[in-house]
């Protein structure tokens, strides 16, 4: 049994006194049924939210939820990059030499990955 529910943080069919109050209030989307306007909430605390929503537990999911979407985009920033994989590669050939080995090592910027061999 799932334990949380999925809230829109702006209220799909928003009541006369939601759209008052969130009136100044910044929108994450403009499509209200979408992701970037979810988040997930036990099931009591989501209901709690849908019928008695205040400006300050609105701002505080916002901000959340920013939080959240700043997270994703430095992980997809971060899998896009090669630098962490080079990392590991060179950790992995570093950790296989024995104390000699690098010791008498000479290091050396190499562009080539298939030079690494050496």
């Amino acid at each position: 049994m799932r334990v949380f529910d999925v809230a829109h943080i702006y209220p799909l069919n928003a009541t006369e006194h939601e759209k008052e109050i969130l009136a100044n209030e910044e929108v994450l989307t403009d499509d209200i049924d979408s992701e970037p306007n979810f988040i997930a909430l036990c099931k009591k605390c989501h209901k709690i939210y849908d019928t008695q929503k205040t400006v300050e537990e609105y701002r505080q999911l916002v901000a959340i939820k920013k939080s959240i979407n700043k997270a994703k985009e430095l992980a997809a920033t971060w899998d896009k990059q090669t630098l962490h994989k080079d990392i590991s590669i060179v950790a992995s050939k570093i950790g296989a030499m024995d104390e000699q080995s690098i010791l008498s090592t000479k290091l050396s910027y190499l562009t080539n990955p298939h030079e690494w061999h050496r």
